[in-house]
């Protein structure tokens, strides 16, 4: 089930720390180590789909937090604007992360589906003489 989600106005209203883990919690999830049964396979299927929506996500919020910053700096809103630096930053980190993970995913997906076309092959050229 999906977490409570940050709108970029509740950027303005919540704590750094309350907005870093609202969106790992929401977004950040394990990734398997491998793939080991079927399902990992849909497990990884389904991250491979959420993944870029997730990413997407965050990056709006990364955009808002970005004019944001440079608001309250104009408004030399001093505290205010390292607060939204910080959001900014974390916002920057969650989506190397998600980066990450997508990355990671895809090529798990990848190597497994390589694996299997090489088992395949492999059957195919057995000798059904024996």
């Amino acid at each position: 089930m999906r977490q409570k989600q940050i709108t970029p106005t509740s950027l303005f209203t919540l704590s750094v720390s309350e907005v870093i883990d609202i969106i790992s919690n929401r977004v950040l999830s394990d990734i398997p180590e491998g793939i080991n049964s079927e399902e990992d396979v849909i497990q990884l299927e389904r991250l491979l789909g959420r993944l870029p929506n997730d990413y997407a996500y965050v990056i709006e919020l990364l955009n808002h937090a970005r004019y944001y910053v440079r608001y309250l700096k104009r408004k030399k809103l001093k505290e205010e604007y390292e607060d939204m630096m910080d959001k900014r930053d974390a916002l920057e980190s969650i989506a190397n992360a998600l980066k990450l993970q997508y990355q990671g995913v895809s090529r798990m997906i990848t190597t497994y589906e390589q694996r299997r076309e090489e088992n395949n092959m492999h059957e195919y050229r057995k000798d059904p003489r024996g």
